[in-house]
């Protein structure tokens, strides 16, 4: 008796045990499966064929002032810090708005005296700055345009080669040109580039402007004498997951805007033009409007506005679901033999990165798990028990409807009788009978 007792006692010990063991793994399975983490697929690859990207520079309003325009529209609108200069040539009036104002105070005086469409009469035209675009060998500067926008209290002009849809070029058509690997050379023009202090230069997707903070560019300075600038940029896609995983982004295409940052730049527009009545100073605008600066209005009630842009990058907080980054990187200059100088923008020669973001636990690697954990355990598995369930289903579907439910009950009763009689226990003390019964031959 104390040999079984022991025995029993063992068997519970191993029986918490496995059920612990279990319990415990199954738990930390639920809560990984509910969590929805993620895990990251990074692919690496270098595509037969490049999209063509746009590029977009931009400079203060200083740099593209055209002085002989300015003194024959409007010579009476000069700073009050040029009283004791000669303002009368296009070079005293250079050095009045660069050295004595300064491009800060510059800034504020041309966004209270003109409006946007007349400051913009009063720069250099695009081609004028920028003589000649050209895409690759086989192409000539047709087939790019060149846009002039106000952004961020500077002038921007983004040089776009596709019409219609994203142009893409084959790596082997890069090499045929003069330059090799250039995607698009820009000719410039030195004598007006050549005062330019600092230039943004921003690489972004086909058919959009580089909205926002998150924008990726670099610093260009142009030199005195014409020379070669090499621009050059890494591709970089992203792919997550919407909600319940715990990347939770949002498809910011599916409500109508080109990725995150333009529902950053519409949502701060309509919410300036709201409350003041005029666009934000941050928003691209076109050249033709005819309205005051806003940032000469907004700088008044700033904190106003800091509300407002509180609350769109509020409303940006989740990542956009497909993204593709553009990281430019400035390669250098070199000088040119001839008067001019060019900026090159040269193909990727690295391969792309393409983070793929999948479900760490799906529900059929969840059933999976739970499958091993039960197996390893009390060696349970799907395919045995499932085959069982699977049978008695089908052989109870061959059953009428009416004789289904006797059935289940005849089952039932017979399980109570047959376990009553295995708790009868025999009695091992009850007497033989002595009588014996004689079968006499011939007795019927």
């Amino acid at each position: 008796m104390i040999r079984n007792s022991k025995i029993i006692l063992y068997n519970r010990i191993f029986l918490f045990v496995c059920l612990t063991g279990c319990v415990i793994q199954l738990a930390d399975i639920f809560r990984n499966y509910i969590q929805h983490s993620v895990v990251s697929k990074v692919i690496l690859s270098y595509p037969a064929s490049i999209t063509v990207p746009d590029l977009t520079v931009c400079s203060e309003y200083i740099d593209v002032i055209n002085y002989t325009a300015y003194l024959t529209t409007c010579p009476d609108k000069i700073p009050t810090e040029c009283a004791s200069v000669d303002v009368s040539t296009e070079d005293g009036l250079r050095h009045c708005f660069a050295d004595v104002v300064g491009f800060n105070k510059m800034r504020s005086f041309i966004s209270s005296t003109f409006t946007v469409a007349q400051f913009y009469n009063l720069t250099y035209s695009p081609k004028t700055i920028f003589p000649q675009v050209d895409l690759s060998a086989k192409f000539n500067d047709s087939r790019c345009s060149i846009t002039s926008l106000f952004a961020s209290n500077r002038i921007c002009y983004t040089i776009q080669c596709s019409y219609g849809s994203p142009l893409t070029i084959t790596r082997y058509t890069l090499t045929e040109g003069d330059l090799k690997g250039a995607m698009i050379v820009i000719t410039v023009n030195q004598s007006i580039v050549r005062d330019w202090e600092f230039t943004f230069v921003y690489v972004h997707e086909p058919f959009t402007f580089p909205y926002g903070y998150e924008s990726s560019w670099v610093g260009l300075t142009f030199n005195r004498l014409p020379s070669l600038y090499l621009i050059k940029y890494k591709l970089i896609k992203v792919d997550l997951l919407p909600k319940p995983y715990v990347t939770a982004c949002r498809d910011y295409e599916s409500i109508g805007f080109d990725n995150r940052l333009d529902y950053f730049d519409h949502c701060i527009n309509q919410s300036s033009l709201e409350y003041f009545g005029l666009p934000s100073h941050r928003t691209f605008m076109y050249p033709t409007l005819n309205i005051s600066f806003p940032s000469h209005q907004l700088n008044r009630q700033s904190a106003a506005y800091r509300v407002i842009e509180n609350n769109c990058i509020a409303e940006i907080s989740q990542p956009q679901c497909h993204y593709t980054f553009y990281i430019a990187s400035n390669e250098g200059w070199y000088p040119t033999d001839d008067n001019t100088s060019k900026i090159l923008l040269l193909a990727p020669n690295e391969p792309d990165l393409h983070a793929i973001t999948l479900p760490a636990h799906g529900f059929y690697q969840f059933l999976i798990f739970v499958e091993t954990i039960l197996g390893i355990w009390f060696g349970f598995n799907y395919f045995g028990y499932g085959q069982k369930i699977f049978s008695s289903l089908y052989e109870y579907s061959k059953i009428e409807p009416k004789l289904r439910w006797q059935q289940i009950k005849k089952q039932m009763l017979l399980g109570k009788l047959g376990s009553k009689s295995k708790q009868e226990k025999p009695n091992f003390n009850r007497k033989r009978s002595s009588k014996v019964q004689v079968i006499k031959v011939g007795q019927p």
